[in-house]
């Protein structure tokens, strides 16, 4: 999925990431979490219930998971049994307004050790066919992450072509259709009986919530095809998929089904299914911003004790970070600053006061973060959070 589509600027309510804070330092075997689904990007609707499908792991066991949602915890689970080492967990979270969300996991281990956060961003949009981005092109060039599959071999899934109904195919209301998708088994398990391409939100169209993917072999392509419907109401309207192995796992890119239904009075026009464009190459310079240094003080802290944070980026890269982005500073109350622009090997130093939450764990973990909306095309995108010296506590 392109960087395009990932360009949302957060709510103010992103400020708060206290989830974040306070754990002992983890070892070799500390405490991971990955989410697979949904994926960095997607459009999720309003009252409609997302299934936030991930995995925790931990060497001394996994004790709960907190889930957070523009900076504030929605919901804790836990094992329902024990501590096992490896937790994975779906679980329902429905958008109640329509923006830009971030959807933060961490997980925690039986020493009270922290996993670093996995976060997805999301696009939340009104049920009744308020906008989705139509600048989005299906996941082709840069596929998500591999799944370890049971046999140790991994899962994966990737877009090759709209078989059928090009994005913003005008339809009338009520007009059944049929959306294909080809598929490549972008993995090196065989998928089998069993597996299937799975509704996972947005709009559902009036579809099955699941149609079973022919045996495909590792490196091969298919073609998955589901019955829909356009809805009555004029708006335009998304419905995404996902790949779904025989042992429940999801995996591989989302696959969505984007239509237009015009008003009434609006002749529809025909809409011929074209190759999607490929993205001409681009010599474009890019930035690489990155937090070079961050400090707290005092590094002793009690509780409700007030700390001052300095934070300080540069961009790496070759060119200019136009524009906008948010950096943050996330552990309890956290910091927010915002700033216009960074010329190639420019530094920035922002400051800011706040109060860490205190824990009974012997330290509080804390984090930095450029470019936290993800607004800033980068040439390295990996390297936009940084962990900085964790604060003692003084009982």
């Amino acid at each position: 999925m392109t960087k395009n589509f990932l360009h949302i600027i957060l709510a103010a309510g992103f400020l708060v990431l206290a989830v974040l804070a306070c754990s002992p330092p983890a070892s070799n075997e500390g405490p991971s979490v990955q989410i697979t689904s949904p994926v960095d990007g997607s459009t999720v609707t309003v009252g409609v219930a997302t299934q936030i499908q991930a995995t925790a792991t931990a060497g001394a066991g996994v004790t709960r998971v907190d889930l957070s949602v523009n900076g504030r915890v929605v919901d804790t689970i836990t094992p329902p049994s024990g501590n096992p080492t490896n937790f994975p967990f779906v679980q329902p979270w429905t958008p109640a307004t329509a923006g830009d969300v971030a959807v933060m996991v961490v997980a925690y281990d039986a020493q009270g050790a922290a996993s670093p956060p996995a976060v997805v961003r999301l696009v939340a949009v009104d049920g009744r066919g308020g906008p989705a981005p139509t600048s989005a092109p299906q996941p082709t060039d840069k596929p998500v992450d591999d799944v370890v599959g049971e046999d140790g071999c991994t899962l994966n899934a990737g877009y090759v072509t709209d078989v059928t109904i090009p994005d913003n195919t005008a339809l009338g209301s009520g007009d059944g259709f049929v959306k294909t998708w080809r598929i490549r088994n972008s993995g090196t398990c065989d998928w089998g009986s069993g597996f299937k391409l799975v509704f996972v939100n947005g709009d559902h169209m009036g579809g099955s919530g699941s149609v079973a993917v022919s045996a495909t072999a590792a490196g091969g392509t298919t073609d998955v095809s589901v019955n829909l419907s356009a809805p009555s109401s004029p708006g335009t309207y998304r419905g995404n998929w996902r790949m779904q192995a025989d042992t429940g796992i999801f995996f591989g890119s989302t696959f969505y089904v984007q239509i237009v239904v015009p008003d009434s009075a609006t002749e529809v026009p025909v809409v011929e299914p074209t190759e999607k464009p490929t993205a001409e190459p681009t010599d474009t310079l890019l930035p690489d911003l990155v937090v070079v240094r961050g400090t707290v003080t005092p590094e002793f802290v009690k509780k409700d004790q007030v700390v001052q944070v300095e934070v300080e980026i540069e961009n790496k890269g070759e060119g200019p970070a136009s524009g906008t982005f948010a950096v943050m500073w996330v552990c309890g109350s956290g910091c927010q600053w915002t700033v216009e622009g960074l010329e190639p090997g420019e530094k920035v130093t922002l400051q800011c006061t706040a109060i860490p939450l205190y824990t009974s764990s012997p330290v509080i973990h804390n984090y930095a973060i450029v470019d936290a909306s993800n607004s800033i095309a980068e040439s390295n995108e990996d390297n936009n959070i940084r962990q900085l010296p964790p604060l003692s506590v003084i009982k």
